[in-house]
């Protein structure tokens, strides 16, 4: 993802997949846990911005990704209901380890038990989990 001081660009070909799972808005309420967090994110950002100082478009760049993920996580926190696939696979804190293994080395023809045995799953377990997540329909 590359930000700028109006823009937000994703990479053209992981960014088109997070852009077809995000819903158009996403709304985190204030009293959220995390809302302390956004609201600091935001008042460095805007200091960042309104200050010429050294560094400021990087920082702003930086804050502003970091806002991105933060809001993400708290999305995937607080959305009761996520649909099947990438970005409900992506929030199954028992499937990552196999996420990141695929993600590391996508050429590589995973096995199910190698995927399995980083999740500390069965196969049967793991391969149940990952197609109910929705992830085998990537």
């Amino acid at each position: 993802m590359r930000i700028s001081a109006d823009t937000c660009c994703f990479d053209p070909a992981s960014g088109l997949l997070l852009a077809d799972v995000l819903p158009p808005w996403i709304r985190i309420d204030g009293s959220a846990p995390q809302a302390r967090a956004f609201r600091w994110l935001l008042a460095q950002l805007v200091n960042e911005r309104a200050d010429a100082q050294p560094g400021a478009q990087l920082a702003s760049a930086h804050l502003a990704q970091l806002l991105f993920i933060q809001i993400l996580r708290a999305h995937m926190e607080s959305a009761k209901v996520l649909s099947p696939g990438w970005f409900h696979t992506m929030s199954a804190r028992r499937l990552a380890p196999a996420l990141q293994l695929m993600h590391g080395d996508p050429a590589r023809n995973w096995r199910l038990d190698e995927l399995a045995d980083a999740c500390a799953m069965s196969r049967t377990t793991f391969a149940l989990r990952f197609r109910t997540a929705g992830a085998s329909r990537l």
